[in-house]
């Protein structure tokens, strides 16, 4: 078998330790420098993307820290307008309930005045009827009544408006 044959373990030893040297030599002074660039590269990389990550991260959350404080400051501002247009509103609804009031009274007075003038009126108007009641009754029977005589006919009437 040619394999075990010691005349050719010289050669191929050299050829072995010269094709070693030679992919050794390639690989630690070509290959491995570029190799350890590209890592050094990638992992300055990976340092600064997660360095500006981090950055972002706490931007975000002084960003959202803002916006909370900011909704909290509308929050209150809002509940101050919708408290101020509350208190508005019930100063109108009071004014107009006092307005109203006001031209209730009046009115109720003009009607108490007027209510009065037709009630003296009235008063009157009966009072002119019963003189002209009278004045009839004195023409009709050619002499005068007096007072009590005619209410003791007034009332008396009821009994005898059935017969008419």
């Amino acid at each position: 078998m040619p394999q075990l044959d010691v005349s050719t373990y010289s050669s191929q030893l050299f050829w072995l330790a010269l094709l070693f040297s030679f992919l050794f030599m390639m690989v630690h002074f070509y290959f491995a420098p570029k190799m350890k660039k590209i890592f050094r590269m990638r992992d300055l990389k990976f340092r600064k993307m997660i360095a500006l990550s981090k950055q972002l991260k706490k931007e975000i959350e002084k960003m959202e820290e803002k916006i909370a404080q900011k909704e909290g400051y509308a929050h209150d501002h809002i509940r101050s307008i919708v408290h101020e247009a509350e208190i508005q509103s019930q100063r109108e609804i009071f004014d107009h309930k006092h307005a109203l009031s006001v031209v209730n009274h009046r009115l109720l007075k003009d009607f108490e005045s007027e209510l009065e003038e037709m009630q003296q009126g009235f008063l009157t108007s009966s009072k002119e009827e019963e003189d002209l009641t009278r004045l009839l009754l004195d023409k009709i029977l050619g002499f005068p009544l007096s007072k009590n005589v005619y209410k003791e006919a007034l009332n008396r009437k009821d009994r005898y408006s059935h017969v008419a």
